[in-house]
């Protein structure tokens, strides 16, 4: 531990180094030079009220649902409604947000937000005032747009040079459920109510900055009984992060920047407190933090280099990500590697587009693991541009990744969706093109092949591919559209080899001077097992959606799910779903 604290020292002065023995850039520079006091003078002038403006909109939905052969998948009625109003000023701006559901009165999840939400940012000459269930940005190390029910504030004024973030709020809500809901509750899991205040704090501008930042978080013990907490082998726990970081410009061409986060992680803040020698300063912190038996330090690190011409531009980026680094207020943050990479990106004529990112990366920092694998990650995208209606895309990627296990499937094992917690690795390839075609009766082809790999540390294998095609074609005269395609997705995997295709038919018809508009859509698929019939799907959609006076607009839309089996523990089921919905654009002044 400590020799891994050296080394992410040195890489921090050596970046700080490079901010000192630049004597051409001072502190004055940084601070604007430009407030003309008259015409913030006239800005102040008047009423707020003179010029007052409100944009947003209202939309509820009301949805009808049943089923027949399966259990059902959702609630016979649903209801939601939603509003995001944004009234202006000469002064301030306030947007406002509000969602309401019939969810939030039935469904009681352990670790949801709620559905009910609502809250609003007024802005004020570059001061931000958070209110509700909103979400703020500090850091990817910290709070890294983690939604929180609570108040927050951002100052980022044009000519001042000290712009700052700060929050307060709760991040996680307790589990509410029962003791049965309790027993598919992972303990490794958030189950108390956890509260988190941050801030950052930067001196500078877009081009020469250094910041700071704090961020602490911690789960509330009296949030649930000490029987639900045995029940469920919950652990509250706390989290300490301090960042620095910084950015400077040479030349408006190269430009160096950093970021070093150190997280003090408690698992459980009920073990004893300690004294520890290695981060001696933490002992002192009070209230702040206080160690103890179950607590873990870690450092993480980005620095950045890049270099910028007319028409191409390089960059290089090494990160190192401790082996326990972790936060609250980034939950899915995978840690315990380094990687570096280098990254071009330039066009040719405007027809040709290169870019490219890509590099080394190692696991097992500490060589505590019983193996170490290291490998190469990276991605590039090729985009030409054929003609005006013509165009082909190409991409590739070879990734890392870390999943979390599914919440939602934690609660409720019957669902349908993953629940996978692994480290895995994988190969994307997409390629896809966009053709016109026809003057009188315009045509749009388009057409795309997936091809994706990935294999976890368990040795799971899977490849999956991915073709579609379809072509658009429009009549003028008429606004019909008709959207003709079809679809093949194949699944391999060491357990079995699933695939689905089928067919698709779409027509759209306007009516009334292209206020009523009507589509149907005929889907189907069949599944094959191993190249036996599974199954078949057939999925029809009727919809209608009609615009009064610009501002009202109300759809309905209805439809019908079959599935037929004929593998043996196959079953076969229908679906209806019917859903009404308006909406009310505001736009007043």
């Amino acid at each position: 531990m400590r020799l891994l604290y050296h080394k992410n020292i040195k890489e921090l002065l050596l970046v700080l180094l490079v901010f000192l023995l630049n004597p051409k850039i001072t502190l004055a520079q940084l601070v604007p030079t430009n407030i003309n006091i008259e015409t913030a003078a006239d800005q102040l002038k008047g009423s707020p009220l003179d010029s007052i403006t409100i944009n947003g909109g209202v939309r509820g939905n009301f949805t009808v649902y049943s089923a027949d052969g399966i259990e059902q998948r959702r609630d016979p009625i649903n209801w939601q409604i939603g509003a995001n109003l944004s009234v202006k000023t000469k002064f301030f701006t306030v947007p406002f947000s509000v969602q309401l559901s019939h969810q939030q009165r039935n469904f009681t999840h352990p670790f949801q937000q709620d559905f009910n939400q609502f809250g609003f940012s007024p802005t004020y000459k570059g001061v931000t005032l958070h209110l509700g269930y909103r979400s703020m940005n500090l850091s990817e190390f910290s709070l890294a747009g983690t939604q929180f029910l609570g108040v927050g504030l951002e100052v980022k004024k044009k000519n001042f040079p000290v712009n700052c973030s700060l929050m307060y709020g709760r991040i996680n809500k307790a589990f509410d459920g029962t003791e049965e809901q309790a027993q598919n509750v992972s303990s490794d899991l958030a189950v108390y109510d956890r509260w988190a205040y941050g801030g950052r704090v930067q001196w500078g501008n877009n081009d020469n900055n250094l910041g700071v930042l704090l961020f602490k978080a911690k789960d509330d013990i009296t949030s649930i009984t000490p029987e639900m907490a045995v029940q469920l082998g919950a652990k509250p726990a706390e989290n300490l992060i301090t960042e620095i970081q910084g950015k400077k410009t040479f030349n408006k061409r190269l430009t160096l920047a950093f970021d070093y986060a150190f997280s003090a992680y408690t698992r459980d803040i009920t073990t004893e407190e300690i004294t520890i020698d290695n981060y001696s300063y933490l002992n002192n912190l009070g209230g702040l933090f206080s160690p103890r038996a179950s607590s873990d330090y870690n450092h993480a690190f980005v620095g950045e280099a890049s270099l910028a011409f007319e028409k191409i531009r390089w960059n290089v980026k090494y990160r190192n990500i401790g082996p326990s680094f972790r936060t609250m207020g980034s939950p899915f943050l995978a840690n315990d590697l380094d990687d570096i990479t280098l990254g071009t990106n330039f066009t040719v004529k405007q027809r040709f587009n290169f870019a490219f990112n890509g590099g080394l990366q190692r696991n097992n920092l500490r060589e505590t693991k019983a193996s170490q694998s290291e490998r190469w990650i990276g991605s590039a995208n090729v985009a030409v541009k054929v003609s005006d209606r013509s165009n082909i895309n190409f991409n590739f990627s070879n990734f890392s990744t870390s999943t979390q296990r599914v919440v939602y499937a934690e609660y409720n094992p019957q669902t349908d969706m993953d629940s996978l917690s692994f480290q895995q690795v994988t190969r994307n390839a997409n390629l896809s093109s966009s053709i016109g075609y026809g003057k009188k009766i315009p045509n749009n082809l388009n057409i795309s092949l997936g091809y994706q790999n990935t294999f976890d540390s368990d040795g799971v294998n899977a490849t999956f591919y991915n073709f579609n095609i379809n072509n658009v074609l429009q009549l003028p005269l008429s606004g019909t559209q008709i959207t003709v395609g079809g679809n093949m997705n194949r699944n391999e995997s060491d357990q079995l080899v699933r695939t689905l295709l089928g067919p698709s038919l779409s027509v759209s018809q306007p009516f009334f001077q292209k206020k009523l508009r009507s589509t149907i859509t005929f889907s189907g698929q069949q599944a094959h097992v191993e190249n036996i019939k599974e199954s078949e799907f057939l999925n029809t959609r009727l919809a209608f959606s009609y615009n009064l006076l610009k501002q009202h607009r109300f759809s309905l839309s209805t439809s019908y799910l079959m599935r037929k089996g004929y593998a043996v523990n196959t079953q076969s089921f229908n679906e209806i779903r019917t859903t009404f919905t308006y909406s009310y654009n505001i736009k007043l002044k």
